[in-house]
C-alpha cells in the first residue's frame, strides 16, 4: 500500500497507530523497504526506529565521573519550587546556602551591602561547597527586571570565581547558565551525559 501511494507522487504519509508493534512495523519502513523517507512522529516511533537500527542496543561507555569535593552550586531561579530543591540539597548535604536578596543584588556595585555580600560570598567558597540561591520574592517584584537580576548574579559569581577555583561549578536554570558563561568567558558547552533527566553532565 505504501508502495503504491510513492508511486503515484505521494509525498506524506500519515499513520494511525494503536499498539507498539504499529510503530515497529512503521519504523521498519524506512530501513528495509524505501529509501528517502524522513519520519516523524513520537518518542515511541524514534524508540521503535532505534530498535531497527541496532537490533542488540547501542553499547554506551560511561562517562568518567571524578570525584569532586568542592562544588558551588548557582540557582538562580526565585521561584518556590527552586526554593524547596534547594532546601532538600542543604538537607541531604549539609552544606552552607546563602540566599541573596534581590535588592542587594541590584544595588549599585559600589554599595556597602554589594562589596560585604561579595566578601562573604568568596570568604565562604574558599572553606568548602556552597550553595547560592535567590531569596524569594513575590512574582511582581520579580517581574519588574528578571533579566537584570540574573545579570547582576553572574557578575557576583564570576567574581567569586575568580578568587575561589571549585572543583565543579552547578547551574540551575537556562537563563543563569548562559550569563554565567558569558561572564567567565566560556566558548563551548560539551555534554557528556544525561545523568538525570534534564540533569546533564
Amino acid at each position: 500500500q505504501v508502495k503504491k501511494l510513492l508511486e503515484k507522487g505521494c509525498r506524506h504519509i500519515v499513520f494511525d497507530a494503536k499498539e507498539t508493534s504499529h510503530l515497529d512495523n512503521i519504523a521498519s519502513l524506512s530501513q528495509t523497504r524505501f529509501e528517502n523517507i524522513l519520519l516523524v512522529g513520537s518518542a515511541g516511533l524514534a524508540r521503535s526506529l532505534a530498535q531497527v537500527i541496532a537490533p542488540g542496543g547501542i553499547s554506551v561507555k560511561p562517562a568518567d565521573r571524578p570525584r569532586l569535593k568542592k562544588w558551588l552550586f548557582v540557582c538562580g531561579s526565585a521561584s518556590k519550587v527552586m526554593a524547596r530543591q534547594v532546601d532538600r540539597l542543604v538537607q541531604s548535604t549539609g552544606w552552607p546556602q546563602i540566599s541573596i536578596e534581590p535588592n542587594v543584588l541590584m544595588a549599585d556595585k559600589t554599595s556597602t551591602e554589594r562589596k560585604s555580600l561579595l566578601s562573604m560570598l568568596q570568604a565562604s567558597s574558599h572553606t568548602g561547597s556552597l550553595i547560592l540561591s535567590i531569596a524569594s520574592v513575590p512574582d511582581a517584584g520579580l517581574r519588574e527586571n528578571p533579566d537584570r537580576l540574573v545579570e547582576e548574579l553572574a557578575h557576583m559569581v564570576s567574581a567569586v570565581l575568580s578568587s575561589a577555583a571549585p572543583d565543579a561549578l552547578f547551574l540551575s536554570g537556562g537563563d543563569t547558565a548562559e550569563k554565567i558563561l558569558q561572564k567567565i568567558n566560556g566558548s563551548a558547552i560539551l555534554l557528556c551525559e544525561e545523568i538525570l533527566p534534564g540533569l546533564m553532565h
